[in-house]
C-alpha cells in the first residue's frame, strides 16, 4: 500500500487533521514525481524518433 493511501485510512479511521495535512503533501509529491516520470518518458520517445 503507498503511503498516502496509509495515510487517507488513517485519517478515515481517527479523523486526524495531521494525517490529512500529510496526505495531502504525499499525495501532492506523487503526483510531481508521476508527472517527472511521464515527462521523462515522452522525451525518451521523442528521441527515439
Amino acid at each position: 500500500m503507498r503511503t498516502s493511501e496509509t495515510l487517507w485510512e488513517v485519517f478515515k479511521a481517527t479523523g486526524r487533521i495531521g494525517a490529512y495535512l500529510l496526505y495531502k503533501e504525499v499525495s501532492a509529491e506523487d503526483g510531481v514525481q508521476s508527472m517527472a516520470a511521464d515527462s521523462h518518458i515522452k522525451l525518451s520517445r521523442e528521441r527515439q524518433k
